[in-house]
This record gives C-alpha cells, structure tokens and sequence, in this order.
C-alpha cells in the first residue's frame, strides 16, 4: 500500500489509486497533476507535491504569463507547468506528466482566462 515501513514506494509518494476513465462533461477544465497510471510525486523540498509546488509558483508570481499580456489561460498555465514537472519528476527518476481535459463547451484552453492583473 506504501503505507508501512518497508514500502517500495519514495517517500511522500502516495500509492496509486486506479480509477476509471473520466469524460469531462461540460464546462468543466481538469488539469491533472499526472496521467493514467502515473504516480504524483511530492515537491524537491518536501513540502507538499511537484504539480502544486509549480502550480502555485505559476499563479501565484504570474510566471505563467507567457505572452505576457497580464493575464494567465489555462493553456498558458499548462503549457508552464507540464514541463517543469516533467523535469523534476525525471530528477527523482519517476515520470509524471500532468493531463489537461477540457469538455464540450469550453471552447480552447487558450481562451479560457484563470488568472489576471499581473503586470509586466
């Protein structure tokens, strides 16, 4: 379970959960901290998990501002956080690659505003 004292699993790591295969319906956006049977693994410095360490970075200091136009889309977060993540998650020999689902009537990620007022 990775629960025990002799858990093959790094620590902070939380044992992987199967769940079946989710459609996104409507006007709902998921953006995944990892894909299919991937594992989430926590932050370099412990503290809390690698998506949300740069998830947070990303909005909370406006990084993901790519195009630098004061806003943040949810592409624009995307496209910031699933490298980063991928990297550090290769630093610590695992991989983890996060998911963006959009449904039906959501239109394009690019379109959809997350975060604004960040001034360059």
């Amino acid at each position: 379970s990775g629960a025990g004292g002799r858990s093959v699993l790094p620590k902070g790591t939380r044992p992987l959960v199967r769940m079946k295969k989710t459609e996104t319906s409507g006007r709902v956006a998921l953006l995944a901290a990892s894909s299919g049977a991937e594992i989430s693994g926590p932050a370099p410095d412990g503290e809390g998990g690698l998506f949300t360490h740069h998830l947070t970075e990303a909005i909370g200091t406006g990084a993901a501002d790519i195009d630098g136009d004061g806003q943040i889309s949810l592409a624009e977060l995307s496209d910031w956080v699933s490298p980063r993540v991928e990297r550090d998650a290769k630093k610590a020999n695992r991989d983890q690659h996060p998911e963006l689902k959009l449904g039906p009537k959501l239109g394009r990620p690019d379109q959809i505003i997350i975060g604004w007022g960040y001034a360059r």
